[in-house]
């Protein structure tokens, strides 16, 4: 079985044997057909790398505010363990400490 373009040219050459000249425009035509697999093939390749490069843009968006989320994160819990080792080198209650950081009995007891 011939593959398209090839049966499309093998059409124009029949086509002009046939025909007087000139040659109707919409052979012409025709002969822009060989170039639609092509132009297809080029334009979802180039969409399918828009796409991609969106993905990425996407993931590094996410990666980034999930890296911003977790510093913050760490931040406050760093903060909380400051406050507690400041509350326990002034002699309050691992208790009351506990209760005000909402740190556990055993993580300030490590400070």
């Amino acid at each position: 079985e011939k593959e398209q373009p090839e049966v499309v040219t093998e059409f124009i050459r029949w086509l002009y044997a046939h025909f007087e000249d000139p040659v109707p425009q919409w052979v012409d035509e025709i002969r822009t057909l060989k170039e639609v697999p092509t132009m297809l093939a080029t334009a979802i390749k180039k969409k399918e790398q828009e796409w991609f490069k969106e993905g990425l843009m996407e993931g590094r968006i996410e990666g980034r505010n999930e890296g911003m989320a977790l510093g913050e994160e760490k931040g406050r819990l760093e903060e909380r363990r400051e406050t507690a080792r400041r509350m326990k080198a002034r002699g309050i209650g691992i208790d009351i400490i506990a209760e005000v950081t909402g740190l556990s009995r055993e993580e300030i007891e490590e400070l």
